[in-house]
């Protein structure tokens, strides 16, 4: 009797390690799987992105593959992904030349202000252009998440995401605590 309970102490132990190694090995598996998932989305985000003024497409249609995996619906990667680019960057295209132009107007100020010896004009205008370049990006942000659920003019959408910017700056950019 004390044998075969040596025996099926021996069987579990042995069991246990097994299942261990399985889940792990599973595990490695699921976890390289969505590594490969995001790997390739991000192929697919560069790609299109080269274009510099189909920036916004780009991030509007990766949003779109995330929300899908995590709805758990299985997708073709390839073809959802262009099926949201072409949609969405018609929409984007004007807003995003505009926000090109804005990003380089920016630059250039940038520059000109740090090769002047006038402090003044840094001490005010800095931080007026670091609040202008902060309020951009949140803008950004809103207005690329909303591109494809709202259809609404450019114009209004622009407002929309304009004010919900400046409504939630401090939660876009402060972690929470």
């Amino acid at each position: 009797l004390l044998l075969f309970l040596f025996y099926l102490y021996l069987q579990f132990q042995l069991l246990h390690l097994l299942l261990e190694v399985l889940l792990k090995s599973l595990l490695n598996i699921f976890v390289l799987n969505i590594l490969q998932q995001l790997i390739f989305l991000n192929l697919l985000f560069i790609i299109s992105s080269i274009p510099v003024i189909t920036f916004g497409a780009g991030i509007s249609s990766c949003y779109e593959v995330i929300k899908m995996w995590d709805k758990d619906i299985e997708i073709n990667i390839i073809t959802f992904y262009f099926q949201k680019f072409k949609r969405i960057v018609k929409k984007v295209l004007v807003l995003n030349i505009i926000m090109l132009i804005l990003g380089i107007l920016f630059i250039i100020i940038f520059i000109f202000l740090w090769n002047q010896e006038i402090i003044l004009a840094k001490i005010i205008l800095f931080p007026f252009l670091s609040s202008f370049l902060i309020i951009l990006m949140t803008m950004s942000y809103y207005y690329y998440y909303v591109i494809d659920k709202i259809e609404e003019k450019n114009l209004d959408i622009i407002k929309y995401s304009f004010f919900k910017s400046l409504i939630n700056i401090k939660k876009s950019f402060l972690p929470r605590f």
